[in-house]
Order: C-alpha cells, then structure tokens, then sequence
C-alpha cells in the first residue's frame, strides 16, 4: 500500500520534471548555463540534448525505486554459476 502510493509520486514528480524540463529547455539550460545565451548554435544545441536526456530522469527514477523495493524484500537477482 505505502509502496504503490510512493511509486504513485514518484512517477507524477518525475512527469512533471519531465515535461518542465522537455517543454521550457532553452529556460532551463539558461538557468544553468546563462553565459550560453551570447552564443545561440550551444544554446540550441543544449537544448536539444536535454530533450532527448530528460526522459532519462524518469527511467532512472523508476528503476531505483523498483531495486530499492526488491532489495528491502532481501531479493536480489543473482545468476547461478554452477554448469
């Protein structure tokens, strides 16, 4: 019950950052690079990759909640070596 409402946050959170960050990328790189706006080809070219590195967020979110899940129920998923 508390795992699926955590996970029911996280992936809403992660969404919005998501979409914040796809829709508003030129605002978002020149929060954090402002020296990129004398030169628009870098702040293009900025933007363009955090649209296509944002979604990263969320997979990666997700991916550390489910092992964070899994490692708390001691499972872990270890392959066999004996042939």
């Amino acid at each position: 019950e508390v795992a699926n409402t955590t996970l029911a946050f996280l992936l809403a959170l992660c969404s919005g950052i998501v979409a914040v960050l796809v829709l508003f990328s030129e605002h978002a790189v020149l929060a954090f690079a402002y020296s990129f706006r004398n030169n628009p080809e870098q702040l293009a070219l900025a933007a363009g990759l955090l649209k296509v590195t944002a979604p990263l967020v969320f997979l990666v979110s997700f991916v550390s909640f489910m092992e964070g899940l899994l490692n708390q129920r001691d499972h872990y998923f270890i392959i066999d070596q004996q042939s």
